[in-house]
């Protein structure tokens, strides 16, 4: 990959000879130096410390490099928009950041960079007040609070502060059952103005940015809250592990809160994206819960050709509180995704010592023609996830599992899958092992990676 750095970039020869390509070259060049940008990580992706240590050093990618060159040279300026597009997809946007939400809406009123802007991440990171030295697993965080430096203290104090004062209605709900009204029958916001409020932002960005067509409401404990991330260079002295997410009642709720933004907004902005990715809480593979029921935003799903839905709001135990088990949920068919044929589904628990309600799968004739299912980090003898995958089986041809709750038992599973008329099946057990890719529906069988 290409690196640009400071010293590459003062005026001279090299530039002149650039700057004389064609535009169509010059703007390949700069896409190059920004492919491999690393998007924010997801639960079918490796992430752990390492991610985490990057994210800390700010050393991620070359998109420094990108801003740096494209303020050499007008013309280099004008052909770099394309790069910067797809920057943008993989740039995490946190709606429970002032900074980043005021980001988000100057990048939709730039005119020359809303063409090429085709990706939103979006993501909505809760933490308590404490944050970061709520970390349960080491009870010294309390000591290396006081053993701040005033400097850092009266920082992290203003973080906290902008915190509060970002919409803090929106914030201060105490059972989801009061977001799943914030619509009233013509589904108009009505109850939490902080909330409708910040609809109406997303929604004016999502109006504007109008060639956008992959949404990724993303979640994941391994994430520093944008916010915090300048904090947490500065004050990584060992301790970076405090200022994960981590899984919390906060954390969750900030998190359905930021699921019900994003949806809402893409219906009042009329938007239909074909790649779709939502951190949603799931009990069964074939559904996940919802703010209201899927009629009042069904419109946004009817072009949705890759689905990825990871459950990713932490264990159950944490969510006991108030949290909506019986509200609506959207169910994975045909009639809601008429599109859709690329699934992801994962992290869901399976808890039987805590009896939940069942979603009962669609009828027959509403089975989703999905062709390609990933599954990850879900227990592969879950009773429903066999139920699902027999549904699919007049569509379905690829099966891939990845970094699986039981690695090494997968009989349950195979019988009938074998039934099935696959194409592929591909098991991926290890982090640092490659995919195993098995060929031929009649040869199918257990290959541990």
């Amino acid at each position: 990959m290409l690196l640009v750095s400071e010293t590459t970039l003062r005026p001279g020869r090299a530039l002149s000879a650039l700057e004389n390509l064609p535009s169509e070259i010059i703007e390949r060049i700069l896409f190059e130096l920004v492919w491999d940008v690393n998007p924010p990580p997801r639960r079918t992706q490796t992430y752990d410390i390492p991610y985490f240590e990057e994210e800390i050093d700010g050393e991620r990618s070359g998109t420094v490099g990108l801003i740096a060159f494209r303020l050499v040279s007008r013309r280099i300026r004008k052909c770099s928009w394309i790069a910067l597009g797809h920057v943008i997809g993989e740039t995490l946007f946190d709606i429970r950041s002032r900074d980043s939400v005021e980001a988000l809406v100057a990048i939709s009123n730039c005119k020359e960079l809303v063409p090429w802007v085709k990706k939103l991440t979006l993501a909505c990171f809760g933490v308590s007040e404490l944050y970061p030295f709520t970390n349960r697993v080491d009870p010294e965080a309390a000591r290396t609070l006081r053993d701040l430096d005033e400097v850092s203290r009266a920082e992290l104090q203003r973080l906290r502060q902008v915190d509060k004062a970002w919409y803090p209605k929106a914030w201060a709900w105490k059972d989801a059952n009061e977001i799943s009204v914030m619509e009233n029958d013509t589904g108009s916001p009505m109850e939490n103005s902080d909330l409708a409020s910040l609809v109406n932002i997303v929604s004016q960005c999502f109006v504007a940015l109008h060639n956008v067509e992959h949404i990724n409401h993303n979640h994941d404990r391994y994430t520093i809250p944008p916010r915090f991330l300048k904090f947490a260079r500065q004050y990584a002295c060992g301790i970076d592990t405090y200022f994960r997410t981590e899984h919390s009642l906060e954390g969750a709720r900030s998190a359905y809160t930021g699921l019900c933004i994003v949806l809402f907004a893409m219906a009042k902005a009329c938007m239909k994206p074909r790649v779709l990715e939502l951190a949603a809480q799931m009990y069964e593979p074939h559904c996940f819960m919802a703010p209201v029921p899927v009629g009042r935003i069904a419109d946004i799903f009817q072009r949705v050709e890759t689905l990825c839905v990871s459950s990713t709001y932490g264990a159950q135990e944490d969510l006991q509180e108030g949290w909506q088990e019986h509200g609506p949920r959207i169910t994975i068919s045909n009639s809601v995704f008429p599109a859709l044929r690329i699934l992801g589904v994962g992290g869901w628990h399976a808890d039987a010592s805590t009896p939940r309600p069942i979603s009962p799968l669609p009828p027959p004739w509403d089975a989703p023609r999905v062709t390609s299912i990933t599954i990850f980090e879900a227990s592969q003898s879950d009773r429903t996830l066999e139920s699902f995958l027999v549904f699919l089986k007049d569509t379905l041809q690829f099966v891939s599992f990845q970094q699986m709750n039981e690695a090494e038992w997968y009989d349950t599973i195979l019988e009938p899958l074998l039934k099935l008329d696959l194409d592929y099946l591909e098991i991926a057990n290890g982090y640092d092992t490659p995919a195993i890719l098995i060929g031929d529906a009649s040869t199918i069988a257990l290959v541990n990676s």
